[in-house]
């Protein structure tokens, strides 16, 4: 599970503080900027591509810098200094972090289909402004960890007024190994969900 409160990553930068943030916006337009695969980014932030880092950082700040624009020029000292931050936001539009613990037995790794991150952030947005009731704008400024956890909490708050099958207790929760190892075959995963008022829908694929 992602890092609600981890939201920003910030890069220092002289006197200047730039913040990224992986909205659901910023996923789909890298998504769609790099051929849908996520690996290619993040392979290309490892190896100091200073065009990808740059793309990365132009589409998640959250406001104006010139940084992007000034990367080609850059020492290589002051790119490295941006990798760690690029890597950790691109991670988290992917749904993965690194920081959490799998204390998950590997008996109990799920299997799961496979769904392309193109699908993933389309349903993500279809949940959004659908299921959620959010308006567009706000759907694409949230995060996808933030669209997970509140499609979760709506379908338990329609449980408990409604009754009927807990939607979250058939799903196997997805360890940090599962997730790590769908990353590496360039998917996610996609896990049906059933809501107490209709029929079963895919809730949001958890990376």
């Amino acid at each position: 599970m992602a890092r609600l409160a981890a939201d920003e990553f910030v890069i220092k930068w002289g006197t200047e503080t730039v913040r990224l943030r992986p909205t659901l916006r910023a996923a789909t337009i890298l998504c769609r900027r790099h051929g849908g695969d996520f690996r290619a980014i993040v392979a290309g932030v490892l190896a100091g591509n200073v065009t990808i880092i740059a793309d990365v950082i132009r589409t998640t700040v959250t406001k104006p810098t010139t940084i992007p624009d000034v990367c080609l020029s850059l020492p290589k000292r002051a790119i490295e200094l941006c990798t760690a931050p690029v890597l950790e936001v691109v991670l988290a539009m992917a749904g993965i972090d690194p920081a959490a613990k799998d204390t998950t037995p590997a008996e109990k790794h799920t299997k799961a289909e496979a769904v392309s991150y193109e699908n993933h952030f389309r349903r993500l947005y279809q949940i959004g402004t659908g299921w959620l009731g959010w308006t567009p704008e706000t759907t694409w400024s949230a995060t996808p960890a933030e669209l997970e956890e509140a499609f979760l909490g709506k379908a338990e708050m329609l449980r408990a007024i409604h009754g009927g099958e807990d939607p979250t207790a058939p799903q196997p929760k997805l360890t940090v190994a599962d997730k790590l190892a769908r990353f590496k075959a360039g998917a996610v995963r996609e896990k049906p969900a059933r809501t107490p008022t209709g029929p079963a829908m895919h809730r949001p694929a958890t990376v």
